[in-house]
């Protein structure tokens, strides 16, 4: 029963966003046992919670990092950061596979230099179209 009570304070405890709904103390009015797992399982829940934004936050560096080998001042702002997350996303190679990664981004560097007016979407389809024709891949 007690274990219960408290699992259900979790849940309803973490189902909301603390910036839509007030603070309350999930394990309000719990007593002995109860309060003592619902305390554990709340600690647990927030080290997950921090856990993944860590590693969030490393993934948006990672991202950040390929971007400015790819030439681009600024990645972290700006709807070309959103169009790369969606080209890597769809192009699994990159960053997987070294010799296609490091032949995209010798080219989208040349790209960037000999035609600075493409840009977005179109910029990174060149770059992996020019990487299926060197590699004789599909897409």
């Amino acid at each position: 029963m007690h274990k219960n009570l408290a699992f259900a304070a979790l849940i309803f405890w973490s189902s909301g966003s603390g910036a839509q709904q007030p603070l309350i103390e999930p394990c309000a009015g719990m007593e002995g046992y109860a309060s003592v797992l619902c305390h554990k399982n709340v600690q647990e829940q927030q080290q997950q919670e921090l856990a993944q934004s860590l590693s969030d936050e490393k993934q948006r560096k990672i991202q950040e990092q390929k971007m400015e080998r790819l030439g681009f001042q600024n990645p972290a702002t700006g709807s070309e950061s959103q169009e790369f997350a969606r080209w890597v996303a769809e192009n699994p190679w990159f960053g997987a596979d070294k010799m296609k990664t490091q032949f995209a981004m010798r080219y989208a560097k040349q790209l960037r230099h000999e035609q600075p007016s493409v840009l977005g979407r179109m910029f990174f389809d060149n770059v992996a179209e020019k990487v299926r024709e060197k590699f004789l891949t599909g897409k």
